[in-house]
């Protein structure tokens, strides 16, 4: 048998048009063999050409007759007629158009104006341009015309139609027959076989995904029900007459009860005591009809509780039964297509939709059914079999970090268990016996299903490594301990509780441990907000279990390549450097240089060192030098205050990286890794240096290196990217389309660098000389130096539409809205307050110390500058005690500070450097305010920690001067 699809789009198999999707109802091409006919002008003949006569047992038309031009009409029906079978039939749909003449009186037929609005409205959602929209030809009749012009042709209506519910067109299904040879009617033969012959239909193909949509939906009713009967019984039944009695209890004793107090008080009053004798009636009666009503509502709610009760949810009531367009849920898998097989293609809103979906509704994406359709279609390319041969190279397995778990295993466990466990692999069945919410296991299968069985093993698979694989295997089906011989359907219990210790709470644990399993912080949020603690806590100590795990092995990277790989790798990696640019320097130690220091060393290739003579000769310490140069590297910061300087070099001349520093003496100990040896080199080389005059015996340092500026060609690079790519030694999806997020990342850290700015100069400027609107013009026009660049490398949409541009647009927004207004609150204050002068904002400190005895006071000052802060001035010495000590000089000072948080810093260096110190005002006040901070770490309120600051707090009250006004945590 042969099914031929004739399409007016042509033989195009990877056609992925919007409306080819949806009139097919598949994302991929059906049928075996394409033939392109457009109705519109085509010769029937030539395009059915190849199709024998006589052959086909079924033909259908989706397109109405009524779209073809009358003059290729007959001769479609008559090629038609042709290549049908003498019992086959001819399936089409039709308009029943109600004519003028009729007086609109038919109910099963609809006027022109309807129809045409239809075919509009349709064309305008599967997007047909408007010209073609205003060319489309639409010739609608009578149904009594289309079975005239039927018979006219060669067919016989069989008499069997039907009209599917609620069609406002009247689009009748018709269906004929070919008429015998002898010109008897077979109308009568095709419709028995019809209606008394074996059934055969084919069952409408839906996305795996209705099922286990259906099965959330079917249980909104139940939901609902069981939430009313909550309400009624909880709340109206249960709490109803606690309210009653309260009320009671409030007007009939605790308010006459209140009054007769307040009438005790204040007895003088006779119009208080009046009042309160006639409100207590009052209150009685008004309790009395409080009462009553609070019974009838409580009368009301117990009949409504045992309404509830028995009440049953009717098949009717099956919300599932709503989906009745499987179309609609092609749209999420033919995005996911559209942008694997034509990524240029699709736009900006189409991307972002469809990383919502994959981030979080997996469930209505491909099945793998039809991602390995799609593969082996692209296999026929160089680029699919490249693909392919990575996926292949990807399955074959190797280290348990290195490649993904077999998703061929995971499904064959899955089957297993589907065999060991009835109604497992069940959705509906699952989901109606696991006792979570609706709500929860709404979240549940948005997160965590798959469109079919295939598709969850595959996500499965990604999720584990081959370490934690083996570990959720060996609980699903290893012993007798496993999820399999239990026989149980997992459920709410069994997954969360760890009292119950069942299987299947072990097996979640293992799942939770799979390295790609991430919870974001706002999944952790929703699951409390589902009331999914237990999962929280869960997902926490199987992560803590995992990393455990890590830390105490030591990984190791095995390839899986094939050995030619391997070799081409090496080959690719070997010449990023082949032909790099090498230096090599030859230094001499001599006339007093025994030091060289180099600025530009990224790599030692070959160091000799030593000197020449009949018994000695140069050294290799290639290695030492080696290390050396990594050493210095990992500890930069601390090296430059070592005695690696030499004596010429500067603080300054010492770059970040790159520096070398070359010591004879150090070379020496290189050269000779013994004492001994090392005092025998220098004898030897001392006479030899002594018999020659000097001509000889000098130590000679040949040192080949690659410089830091040595540039690897582009070339090369992109070359050994793209072969670790092809290989899957890298992630090739990871970051693939985000190479915009790069340029404005610099705008997006500013916002991070202003802030901090801002806090930095609180601590020395006040907050109203802040530069606010400067810093918003220099942000703004670096975001729109960098937009530029996006739009020159990416195009507009990526730069003006993009995540990344509204990432930095917006938060810029909303920082020049709130420094706009702090700009307007600082400018009342900068002209009503004296300017604000740096030199200007100082404290004054007056404070006694002993000092070295020093010449002045511009020595004291220098001596505190030096020792203490630069930034005390206009040191004064008000008076000295002589004969105090000897070796300083005891006195009076008055000093000049910076004020804010520096004056601190200062305080705090002078306390520490100067114990003899005493301050005895700042700025003519004698009493300042000091904050002490005691850290705990995370435990702050602990009996332990509130023990200690209690006996903190006695400690530094009972110090003269000092009191603890008050404490906060």
């Amino acid at each position: 048998s042969c099914v031929y699809v004739a399409h007016d789009f042509g033989p195009t198999p990877d056609d992925l048009s919007l409306n080819a999707v949806l009139e097919r109802g598949s994302l991929d091409p059906i049928g075996d063999c394409t033939i392109q006919f457009d109705y519109t002008g085509d010769d029937p003949k030539k395009a059915f050409a190849n199709i024998p006569s006589g052959t086909m047992d079924l033909v259908t038309l989706n397109q109405g007759l009524h779209h073809f031009q009358m003059t290729a009409l007959y001769g479609f029906l008559v090629e038609m007629r042709r290549v049908l079978s003498d019992q086959g039939v001819f399936i089409f749909r039709e308009h029943d158009l109600r004519l003028d003449n009729d007086g609109g009186t038919s109910t099963t037929s609809a006027p022109v104006a309807m129809l045409d609005l239809a075919h509009s409205v349709f064309n305008a959602i599967t997007g047909v341009p408007v010209h073609e929209e205003a060319g489309e030809v639409r010739a609608f009749r009578p149904l009594q015309e289309w079975r005239c012009l039927m018979q006219n042709c060669g067919f016989r209506d069989t008499l069997q139609f039907g009209l599917e519910k609620g069609d406002s067109t009247f689009d009748f299904m018709l269906c004929f027959g070919k008429c015998d040879q002898g010109g008897q009617s077979q109308s009568t033969v095709i419709r028995e076989s019809i209606a008394l012959g074996p059934m055969m239909g084919f069952k409408p193909i839906e996305p795996p995904v209705m099922e286990t949509v259906r099965t959330l939906l079917a249980q909104v009713p139940g939901t609902i029900t069981h939430g009313a009967e909550f309400v009624v019984s909880e709340l109206l039944v249960g709490k109803l007459p606690y309210l009653k009695d309260w009320i009671q209890s409030l007007l009939l004793t605790d308010i006459p009860k209140a009054l007769i107090e307040e009438e005790a008080r204040q007895t003088t009053s006779s119009r208080l005591k009046l009042d309160s004798e006639q409100l207590s009636p009052l209150f009685e009666r008004l309790g009395a009809v409080i009462s009553n009503k609070l019974e009838k509502l409580i009368e009301i709610a117990s009949g409504v509780e045992h309404l509830l009760e028995d009440i049953s949810i009717r098949e009717t009531s099956n919300m599932g039964q709503l989906l009745s367009m499987p179309e609609l849920w092609l749209l999420a898998p033919f995005l996911e297509r559209k942008a694997k097989t034509s990524p240029a293609s699709i736009g900006d809103i189409e991307r972002m939709v469809l990383c919502f979906i994959k981030a979080h509704l997996p469930i209505l994406l491909e099945t793998r059914q039809s991602k390995a359709t799609l593969d082996s279609r692209m296999a026929k390319s160089d680029q699919g079999e490249a693909r392919e041969e990575s996926r292949k190279r990807h399955s074959r397995g190797a280290s348990d970090a290195d490649v993904s778990v077999d998703s061929d295993e995971v499904l064959a466990v899955m089957m297993t268990l589907g065999d060991e466990i009835p109604g497992l692999l069940d959705p509906a069945i699952v989901l109606a016996n696991s006792g979570f919410t609706l709500s929860q296991q709404s979240a549940l299968v948005a997160a965590l299903a798959a469109p079919d069985l295939p598709g969850l093993a595959d996500q499965i698979a990604y999720y584990h490594d081959h370490a934690t694989w083996r570990e959720l295997r060996k609980i699903l089906v290893g012993d007798e301990r496993s999820v399999a011989q239990s026989k149980d359907l997992p459920t709410k219990g069994r997954l969360l509780s760890k009292s119950l210790d069942h299987p299947w709470y072990h097996a979640l644990k293992a799942f939770l441990k799979g390295p790609r399993v991430h919870l974001k912080q706002q999944a952790l949020f929703g699951m409390q907000f589902l009331n999914l603690k237990e999962l929280i806590n869960l997902y926490q100590v199987a992560k803590e279990e995992a990393n455990t795990a890590q830390q105490s092995q030591i990984t190791g990277i095995s390839s899986y390549l094939e050995p030619k790989d391997i070799e081409e790798l090496h080959a690719h990696t070997k010449n990023l450097y082949t032909g790099a640019q090498t230096k090599s320097v030859k230094i001499r130690f001599f006339n007093n240089v025994s030091a060289v220091d180099l600025y530009d060393v990224a790599e030692v290739v070959k160091a000799e060192f030593g000197y020449k003579s009949l018994t000695s000769n140069l050294s290799d310490i290639t290695s030492e030098v080696r290390a050396l140069h990594a050493d210095i590297h990992m500890q930069l910061e601390a090296c430059r205050s070592q005695h690696y300087l030499s004596n010429s070099a500067s603080w300054q001349d010492i770059p970040s990286v790159g520096f070398l520093p070359l010591h004879e003496s150090m070379l020496n100990t290189f050269r000779n890794k013994k004492t001994s040896l090392k005092i025998g080199d220098s004898l030897r080389r001392s006479i030899v240096s002594a018999g020659t005059l000097g001509l000889k015996g000098e130590n000679v340092l040949k040192l080949q290196y690659i410089p830091l500026r040595s540039l690897v060609v582009d070339s090369k690079v992109d070359t050994l990217c793209d072969f670790a790519r092809k290989t899957s030694l890298i992630d090739a999806d990871l970051h693939q389309d985000d190479g915009h997020f790069t340029w404005f990342k610099l705008s997006e850290w500013m916002q991070v660098e202003i802030l901090d700015l801002l806090t930095k100069s609180l601590a020395h400027t006040p907050w109203y000389h802040f530069p606010f609107m400067e810093f918003i013009s220099l942000y703004f026009r670096v975001l729109f130096q960098e937009t530029k660049i996006v739009a020159k490398e990416h195009g507009l949409v990526e730069a003006y539409s993009s995540m990344a541009f509204l990432t930095n647009f917006v938060p810029g927004v909303v920082m020049s809205f709130i420094f706009l207004q702090l700009q307007l609150l600082g400018y009342p204050l900068k002209l009503s307050l004296p300017t604000y002068q740096p030199e200007l904002m100082v404290e004054e400190l007056l404070m006694t110390a002993s000092l070295p005895s020093l010449s002045s006071t511009e020595s004291s000052l220098q001596f505190l500058r030096e020792t203490i802060d630069p930034r005390i001035r206009n040191l004064t010495l008000v008076c000295s005690v002589p004969g105090h000590n000897t070796s300083s000089s005891f006195a009076l000072y008055r000093m000049e500070v910076p004020t804010f948080k520096s004056m601190g810093e200062i305080l705090i260096k002078i306390g520490e450097c100067l114990p003899s110190a005493r301050l005895l005002q700042i700025s003519n006040q004698k009493v300042v305010q000091t904050r002490l901070v005691v850290e705990f770490g995370e435990s702050i309120k602990t009996e332990t920690n509130e023990a200690f600051v209690q006996r903190l707090v006695s400690r530094i009250n009972s110090l003269e001067g000092l009191q603890v006004v008050f404490q906060y945590c």
